[in-house]
């Protein structure tokens, strides 16, 4: 994750849960080995984070190309812009701040049908 996204460590957070989640649901049991129990585990964890992580890596990117070159003009625009955001109200950002990571893994879980062990 880049450092100007300031997402590293939210995204870092969901991804322990993610994997531990995942981990907890295909734990190693007499239905599954080891290797079976963590490759599980990955392919689900991939599933299930990098539609997110992508989506938070493209904004990032195109946020990281319009800081390269701005004129104090477009600065105070965007402070502006960045003062008036965070006087909305938070429902407003649920997209992107009400994201629930154990949600995602329920759901996912569910959808392939995987009983746990």
């Amino acid at each position: 994750m880049p450092p100007h996204a300031g997402q590293g460590v939210s995204c870092a957070v969901e991804d322990a849960v993610a994997i531990a989640l995942l981990l907890k649901h295909y734990r190693i049991s007499h239905r599954f080995g080891t290797d079976d129990s963590l490759r599980r585990t990955a392919k689900a964890y991939e599933a299930v984070r990098m539609n997110r992580v992508g989506k938070i890596l493209d904004i990032a990117a195109r946020m990281g190309e319009t800081k390269k070159m701005q004129t104090w003009w477009r600065e105070k625009i965007r402070d502006w812009a960045l003062w008036l955001f965070c006087k909305l109200p938070e429902s407003l950002n649920d997209a992107q701040f009400g994201y629930d990571v154990e949600v995602d893994i329920a759901k996912y879980i569910a959808k392939s049908g995987c009983e746990p062990n």
